[in-house]
C-alpha cells in the first residue's frame, strides 16, 4: 500500500530525473534543509507544512503532473524492496 510519504517521494524522485537536478540542491531550494531527500529516501517523514512547501514546488514547476515517472519510480523501488526483504 502507497504511503503519503511514498507518493510524494515518487514524484520528487521523478523531478530530480527530469530535471538532473540533485537531491541537496533539492531539499535547499524548497525548504533550506539540504538533507530533506535523504531523509525521506531512508523512510524518514516529513511535516504537513513541509510537505505543502514540497507540494507548491512541484506544482509551481510543472514537472510531477505527468505522473509516469513518478509511478515507474515507485514500482522500481517497491522491486527493489521486495528483492531486499527476500535475501
Amino acid at each position: 500500500m502507497m504511503t503519503q510519504r511514498d507518493i510524494l517521494l515518487a514524484n520528487i524522485e521523478a523531478y530530480l530525473v527530469e530535471t538532473k537536478m540533485g537531491p541537496t540542491w533539492f531539499g535547499h531550494l524548497v525548504c533550506r534543509d539540504s538533507h530533506l531527500v535523504q531523509r525521506l529516501r531512508k523512510g524518514g517523514d516529513v511535516n504537513t507544512g513541509t510537505a505543502a512547501k514540497i507540494w507548491h514546488f512541484l506544482n509551481e514547476k510543472g514537472s510531477w503532473k505527468n505522473g509516469s515517472q513518478a509511478e515507474q519510480w515507485l514500482q522500481n523501488r517497491q522491486r527493489q524492496d521486495s528483492q531486499e526483504t527476500a535475501q
